[in-house]
C-alpha cells in the first residue's frame, strides 16, 4: 500500500505526502477522466462525505463493507434518503473473526 499511488481530494492541504496526488478543483471532472479508459480500480478510505459526493454523480461501480460483530448504537448514516441505490450483492466471505466481508455492485 506504501508504494501505490493515491488520489487525496482536499481544500486545504498543501504538501502532498505518502506517495499522494491532489485533486484539489472539480473533483467530479477529475474523477471520471481518471475511470475513463482504464479497468483501473480505486479504493476510497473513511470519508463519507465524499462517498455521498460520488453516489451524487453515479461514479461508484462496487462497494465493499466489512461488518464486524459488534453493536454501537448510534453513527452516521452512510446512505442517506438522497444517496439510496439499489445495489446487487456479488461476494460474500467471512473471516475467522467473525467479520463479514460484502461486496455490492451500483444497479441502475
Amino acid at each position: 500500500m506504501n508504494t501505490m499511488p493515491k488520489y487525496v481530494v482536499t481544500t486545504t492541504l498543501e504538501e502532498p505526502k505518502w506517495n499522494a496526488s491532489f485533486i484539489k478543483n472539480n473533483m467530479i471532472e477529475e474523477v471520471t477522466k481518471k475511470k475513463e479508459g482504464t479497468d483501473q480500480q480505486y479504493l476510497i478510505y473513511g470519508s463519507g462525505q465524499l462517498i455521498r459526493t460520488l453516489m451524487d454523480h453515479n461514479l461508484i461501480d462496487e462497494y465493499y463493507f466489512m461488518v464486524h460483530p459488534v453493536v454501537l448504537g448510534k453513527g452516521k448514516r452512510f446512505f442517506m434518503e438522497q444517496n439510496q441505490r439499489s445495489l446487487k450483492l456479488v461476494r460474500v466471505k467471512t473471516t475467522t473473526t467473525g467479520v463479514a466481508l460484502l461486496s455490492y455492485q451500483a444497479s441502475e
